[in-house]
């Protein structure tokens, strides 16, 4: 409900400002693309990102959302001879990068169920708010049917029947009203038994939506280079994956290029075999092709993915507000920066 009233409510001049219009901190404002817009959280009010929030929530209970883990990097420096995804990196708490990632994925699920079941309690509180308007209303017909009885009781033993009623109206048209009235009255009952019979219907859709709830799928891939891909592989497994479904996770190798140096060179790594590095984080597309990575996403119906590096450990997973905000951007990318 409030992803699709987001969807109704893109961006406004204000929010979507053009990159010419920031203070930038550089000497040059950044080259962008043409139709690019620059948008500050700050300077957005509350209610606002309420509605990403809501909006961004709505997309990852709706299985909608994948996150991609970008941990391809050769250097070792930072985990003293492991991946940095895998190693002790200074936390007080010992944890890995990707366990910090995985804990906060199961987070955002957990918030995103807590969204849902919101969501389904709202809509049978409104059920029962319309049940009780509409008995309240059945009520007041039934009371007006049994005073119309009444009145051409009391006209009967005055008049006899086939008189003229006090106000002047003869029995057709009084025993035509009563006559309405029943039948208004029997179609609300009616109704009210057929909301009834519903009723266990809407129980089990409330039941599904919780159970659904618990099910949110956000499958999480991680591109690895061919060297770390078997050490991530079993910090993955030795560590029961933190919590997540293992056919949730999936890893794979990122290709490799040439290494050249500043002038164009190539390195050799030895007289007749080149050296070959990864080709990068621009590596993901071409990879997502090969690995068959981009037809799972279409069979499970994701069309939204989360990309972060493995090394931004300020990273917010599956962020819902800037979720939330790419949905109302209506924007094919949507890139997240912070100022240094």
């Amino acid at each position: 409900r409030s992803g699709m009233a987001a969807l109704r409510s893109p961006l406004t001049p204000q929010e979507a400002r053009p990159p010419a219009s920031i203070q930038w901190r550089a000497q040059l404002t950044p080259k962008m693309p043409r139709g690019a817009s620059v948008t500050s959280s700050w300077e957005l009010n509350r209610s606002r990102r309420n509605q990403f929030f809501r909006s961004g929530l709505d997309q990852i209970a709706a299985s909608r959302v994948a996150v991609f883990i970008l941990a391809g990097s050769p250097d070792r420096r930072v985990g003293r001879g492991a991946p940095p995804c895998c190693a002790d990196v200074g936390l007080v708490s010992g944890r890995s990068p990707l366990q910090v990632f995985c804990e906060r994925l199961r987070r955002v699920k957990v918030l995103a169920a807590r969204h849902l079941e919101k969501s389904v309690e709202f809509d049978a509180k409104l059920k029962e708010q319309r049940e009780a308007e509409d008995q309240a209303q059945l009520e007041r017909l039934e009371r007006k049917m049994q005073k119309e009885l009444a009145r051409v009781q009391r006209q009967a033993a005055l008049q006899g029947v086939g008189g003229a009623g006090d106000d002047g109206e003869d029995e057709a048209d009084i025993i035509e009203r009563i006559e309405k009235l029943q039948r208004l009255v029997q179609s609300k009952h009616l109704g009210s038994g057929s909301d009834s019979s519903s009723g266990g219907d809407f129980e089990a859709d409330c039941s599904l939506a919780a159970r659904r709830s618990r099910g949110i799928r956000v499958p999480l891939y991680i591109m690895c280079n061919q060297d770390n891909l078997r050490e991530v592989t079993e910090h993955m497994q030795d560590h029961d994956y933190f919590g997540l479904s293992p056919q949730d996770v999936r890893l794979f190798a990122q290709h490799r290029m040439p290494a050249v140096d500043e002038r164009g060179q190539v390195f050799l790594e030895d007289k007749d075999r080149l050296a070959l590095h990864p080709d990068g984080s621009g590596g993901l597309f071409r990879v997502l092709e090969d690995e068959g990575v981009t037809q799972e996403l279409k069979w499970h119906s994701i069309d939204l993915v989360f990309v972060a590096s493995q090394d931004n450990l300020l990273l917010r997973v599956a962020d819902p507000t800037f979720i939330g905000f790419s949905v109302a951007s209506q924007a094919p990318v949507a890139v997240k920066l912070m100022p240094k």
